[in-house]
């Protein structure tokens, strides 16, 4: 089974988030086409606490084309996500993706969250 990349995230606490996109790739680098697919992503505490969950259900994350096989968090979910995390924690997270029936496909990307302390505006 191949390892899923671990890809991590920071925001400096009070800043615009500027989120990144992940693209499913084949082995010989051709993108995936994930038309009909769906995607999560969930945020936790070391403890399994879920304090957030972005998913293509509700629009928060999005498959633009599915045939670049990139998943991208929506604007709005840019806040959501700043607004749910605390200063100066490190959180885990991953981004699934889901066939058109449902099933688990593929694990995109997991790692930290980190969340830095504003100093400046604190």
């Amino acid at each position: 089974m191949p390892e899923v990349p671990d890809y991590p995230l920071a925001y400096h606490y009070g800043d615009t988030f500027s989120a990144p996109s992940w693209q499913w790739l084949d082995a010989a680098g051709a993108a995936q086409n994930i038309t009909g697919y769906t995607a999560s992503m969930k945020v936790k505490t070391d403890d399994g606490t879920e304090v957030l969950h972005l998913n293509t259900a509700d629009g928060t994350l999005t498959i633009p084309t599915g045939t670049d096989g990139k998943v991208i968090p929506a604007a709005t979910s840019v806040q959501m996500l700043a607004g749910s995390l605390q200063e100066e924690e490190a959180y885990e997270y991953d981004i699934k993706v889901f066939g058109p029936a449902g099933e688990p496909v593929k694990t995109l990307t997991k790692g930290v969250f980190r969340v830095d302390k504003r100093v400046t505006d604190a």
